[in-house]
């Protein structure tokens, strides 16, 4: 089983590179994901499952913001939480 970090570190390496199929293959088809109050993508909490997610928050990102990209500089964390 992969630890905490090495899933954290796929999950982001999949959207910096733009694979949405990858980045959904590491979510939970469960997962529910809520935006900050306030924050103009927080108009559709909560977003429940993967593709809800990706077409509510990242496509929105990427489609008003032409330079949207991901760049880590430390993932912290354990095995369990992150």
């Amino acid at each position: 089983m992969n630890s905490g970090t090495e899933l954290v570190s796929r999950i982001y390496a999949a959207l910096a590179s733009g694979d949405v199929m990858g980045l959904l293959g590491h979510l939970d088809p469960a997962v529910v994901w809520n935006e900050a109050e306030g924050n103009p993508l927080a108009d559709g909490n909560p977003y429940q499952g993967p593709e809800a997610i990706v077409a509510g928050v990242f496509m929105r990102l990427m489609a008003e913001w032409k330079d949207f990209s991901v760049v880590v500089g430390e993932i912290v964390g354990g095995d369990e939480v992150v």
